[in-house]
């Protein structure tokens, strides 16, 4: 069967039954960051939420990566120590109260977003829940600063793996 995501075929996926090699999504959270700008900054009420959905695999001379992720190419490496970054959707909204919003829609994976309203921290709130396609894969409650992008290390997915990157935007 053909691969609809070009990104996904690039790293090696099929749509075959076994999609995830794991159970356990997303296990590790990593927040890197400027510290010092997560307790100065204050998110604005039209602050915005930019979610990326990447597939990272080793290659020994890796293509340039597409530019919304060059800035974050030196954590990436660093953290997750892969050489090549593919980015499979990305997407940027404003979640306000009580609202949902489905961020990195693609072929096989969703990701919702909730707002919580926390006042007087300085940071943004919300809830996650990724999907592959009906079946819930990850839950989780989250804290968002300006500056502060959080890193979240997804399943193995083909000859890779997926990564999230979450970032709270003015």
């Amino acid at each position: 069967m053909p691969c609809s995501e070009p990104a996904l075929c690039r790293a090696g996926v099929t749509r075959s039954g076994r999609a995830f090699r794991t159970v356990a999504v997303l296990l590790g959270m990593l927040l890197c960051g400027l510290a010092s700008a997560a307790e100065s900054s204050s998110p604005g009420p039209d602050a915005r939420l930019w979610c990326a959905l990447l597939v990272g695999t080793r290659e020994r001379n890796p293509p340039s990566p597409p530019a919304a992720i060059a800035s974050y190419l030196p954590v990436l490496r660093r953290t997750f120590g892969y050489d090549r970054f593919d980015l499979i959707a990305e997407r940027l909204a404003v979640p306000g109260p009580d609202d949902d919003r489905w961020l990195v829609p693609s072929t096989e994976l969703y990701l919702q977003v909730r707002s919580r309203p926390v006042a007087g921290e300085g940071r943004s709130f919300y809830q996650l829940r990724m999907f592959q396609r009906e079946r819930a894969l990850f839950a989780s409650e989250i804290g968002l600063s300006p500056g502060s992008p959080l890193y979240i290390r997804g399943p193995l997915w083909g000859q890779g793996q997926l990564i999230l990157i979450l970032e709270l935007r003015p």
